[in-house]
């Protein structure tokens, strides 16, 4: 299939209007449990990371991810394992080749059919930029890694409204593994703290974080120690409130509607960012249509 995306942004210019990607996959089971995916990846969302390690707009920005993506589904352990190719070089091309290994492994301490669940999150991203056959070659290659890990908790609550709620502690690390070191700072860390309750139709989430001289070359720039928006501006010590409310309404079986609010709030200047929207989301099933036989 081609999935196709319209620009109404306002803007005439902002992107062509028509942009048509081409997807496939192909999935195989390998053993019970084990599945190996080629071609285009169950990305975004799907992969489940912190924001300090994933941007939650690239979800939109950057959906198309393509490369091989290896899934398990056990009792105790439930991983996600990807390598994206962002770009791909050809011999005398004048920029680098580009892509993302990931990983998001849980590892449940008790039965995950209890109410009350406990586990271990294991959390990673490789950024590469570099290659050997561009034209580039004044430019140092590039590597940049992201590391979380800690304790998560979650209660399932058999309610008629309240679904679940539960908590997260992270500890989170990142580190230029460069040769040539381009970023600010070489190393950093920081805790990740978050809550969370879902309910029937609305979702609350509320986090804390602190970091030292962090950089997250895929995560939300607002963890970041340094700057995108103002070059040159360095946030050794960064702390970030953040608080996010969600309506969501299933108004077909295919199709569900969704009401965001988000805010951050910046504890080193007393700075508060937000963003509102609604998402809707299709199931790709509610574009085919169905032909019956009675053959």
């Amino acid at each position: 299939p081609l999935l196709w995306t319209i620009n109404k942004s306002g803007r005439n210019f902002f992107r062509p209007l028509v942009q048509a990607y081409p997807v496939f996959s192909f999935q195989v089971n390998v053993v019970r449990g084990l599945d190996v995916l080629l071609g285009s990846l169950y990305g975004g969302y799907n992969h489940g990371l912190i924001e300090p390690l994933y941007k939650p707009e690239r979800h939109f920005e950057n959906n198309w991810e393509n490369g091989i993506q290896i899934l398990t589904r056990y009792s105790r352990v439930k991983s996600d394992v990807w390598l994206n190719w962002e770009k791909f070089i050809l011999p005398g091309d004048p920029f680098k080749e580009e892509f993302t290994v990931g990983t998001n492994t849980q590892i449940f301490l008790n039965d995950t059919a209890r109410d009350f669940v406990f586990s271990i999150p294991v959390q990673g991203i490789v950024t590469h930029k570099g290659g050997q056959i561009d034209a580039a070659k004044d430019e140092p290659l590039e590597s940049l890694t992201n590391l979380a890990g800690g304790i998560s908790f979650q209660h399932k609550i058999k309610m008629s409204y309240i679904n679940s709620w539960g908590i997260n502690g992270m500890y989170v690390a990142s580190n230029d593994i460069s040769h040539t070191k381009l970023q600010p700072y070489i190393s950093g860390y920081g805790i990740f703290s978050e809550a969370w309750i879902n309910t029937k139709n609305i979702n609350f989430f509320a986090a804390y974080w602190d970091g030292n001289f962090f950089i997250t070359p895929r995560g939300e720039p607002l963890y970041s120690s340094v700057s995108i928006k103002d070059i040159g501006k360095l946030v050794p010590h960064n702390q970030l409130l953040t608080g996010k409310i969600g309506f969501k309404k299933k108004v077909h079986k295919d199709i569900t509607v969704e009401a965001r609010f988000e805010g951050y709030y910046e504890l080193y200047d007393k700075n508060f960012d937000y963003s509102y929207g609604i998402h809707i989301t299709f199931n790709r099933d509610f574009f085919l249509k169905k032909i019956y036989s009675n053959d």
